[in-house]
């Protein structure tokens, strides 16, 4: 699956970075065979900005326990908004299709 790419505010920096969303388990496979499980969403950053200077990766990241789960949260956050509109899309193109096929 593509990433989503994705950019916030934390603490007055700008972060960007790729978004996987969670995929679900799959428990069999339409011809009965044993499925597969599903997997987690997943955040990587690739890129922190302050006042337009890129911040090294290493230098960014939270050291304290504290902000580690601020920034987790506030990630979470702006991913959850993400995953509820590609997960509108989704329903939305596939309402389409079935009225497409309906019509056939």
């Amino acid at each position: 699956m593509k990433p989503e790419v994705l950019t916030f505010d934390f603490k007055g920096y700008r972060v960007t970075g790729d978004y996987f969303p969670s995929t679900p388990d799959v428990f069999y496979m339409s011809n009965g065979d044993p499925g597969y499980p599903g997997e987690p969403e997943e955040f990587e950053v690739t890129k922190v900005e302050k006042d337009g200077v890129n911040i090294p990766l290493e230098v960014f990241f939270p050291t304290n326990e504290d902000e580690c789960e601020e920034l987790y949260f506030a990630l979470m956050d702006v991913a959850s908004a993400v995953y509820a509109k590609m997960q509108d899309e989704y329903w939305a193109e596939a309402a389409k299709d079935k009225k497409d096929m309906e019509n056939l």
